[in-house]
């Protein structure tokens, strides 16, 4: 079942729809938004257009995201070699088949 509701994200109303298995994950991504918001305003205290500051914590957002998907990318590389590596060892050893 879907549930709608208004929720404001960096201080702009917004109307949602989830599910209810959605509803803690929805929670929890509209505080982690208000939270870079709130930082913006903070680090940038002598900007007062609220627009120029969800810019920026959407910047904020996406460096995390970025830095995120060359982790993940960097750990699958490293994976991936190791695999490799092991396949290698394992054929070496000229086991009977």
């Amino acid at each position: 079942m879907s549930i709608e509701r208004e929720v404001k994200i960096m201080g702009l109303p917004l109307k949602v729809s989830v599910g209810d298995e959605q509803e803690l994950e929805l929670n929890s991504i509209i505080s982690f938004a208000n939270e870079k918001y709130t930082e913006a305003e903070r680090k940038n205290n002598n900007i007062v257009d609220s627009n120029r500051l969800r810019a920026i914590a959407v910047l904020e957002i996406v460096m995390e995201l970025q830095a995120i998907k060359g982790e993940k990318e960097n750990n699958e590389e490293k994976s991936n070699k190791k695999i490799k590596n092991l396949i290698d060892m394992i054929d070496s050893l000229n086991l009977p088949v």
